[in-house]
């Protein structure tokens, strides 16, 4: 896809793990309560298994995980359950190029996917929650119909045509897919700079957006 004129361009609906924030910037240590209470060889789940499953938590939403390894329903309450009575104590900060962002004159709407209580715990350590307009938890077990429907959402209530939107994410298998699906503008922010397949869709900074 090929970008387009983007001068009616309004509103901004971005993504958060590694576009607003670098996600390997929270340390494992911080989910090990979490992921030890699992037990999930007690589920059946192997040694090396439960490896492989802990290593794609950490890089995956859990609905894609849980999905992933065919988590049985009570091992999916239990880490949501367990999660939302989780203090976590992140200890993190956006990318250098966010404030460049907040001096654009967009308005701003945030869809995240994840579970609940730690997508909330990331915005809040961020201290990024008065920065939009709309905040969009996309988590498979409370917000039925994924980012496709949330840019639904934002466009029905905000009232939004669909050119007046930009869609801003670093992952083409989430809300690149969705805002391509929904014909939305969109951006990838590749700041390894490894998406070659978005040549014409693409930055490396939110600075790249002028």
């Amino acid at each position: 896809m090929y970008m387009r004129d983007l001068s009616a361009i309004s509103t901004l609906i971005l993504d958060l793990d590694d576009t607003i924030f670098p996600t390997r910037s929270i340390s494992p240590a911080h989910f090990r309560e979490l992921f030890d209470s699992m037990e999930f060889e007690k589920y059946g789940y192997s040694g090396t298994t439960t490896r492989q499953i802990i290593a794609d938590l950490w890089r995956l939403p859990m609905a894609d995980v849980a999905q992933m390894y065919k988590f049985p329903e009570e091992l999916v309450r239990r880490y949501h359950t367990t999660a939302s009575r989780t203090d976590f104590q992140f200890d993190i900060s956006p990318y250098a190029d966010y404030s460049y962002l907040l001096n654009l004159t967009y308005h701003r709407h945030l869809v995240t996917t994840g579970t609940t209580p730690v997508q909330e715990k990331k915005i809040d350590a961020l201290g990024i929650r008065g920065d939009f307009g709309r905040i969009i938890i996309n988590d498979p077990y409370i917000f039925d119909g994924g980012k496709l429907h949330c840019f639904e959402t934002i466009l029905r209530e905000e009232k939004l045509e669909r050119e007046e939107v930009l869609v801003i994410g670093d992952n083409p298998d989430s809300e690149i897919a969705a805002a391509i699906q929904a014909n939305l503008p969109y951006l990838i922010i590749d700041r390894s700079l490894n998406a070659p397949d978005f040549d014409n869709n693409r930055i490396s900074s939110f600075t790249d957006l002028t």
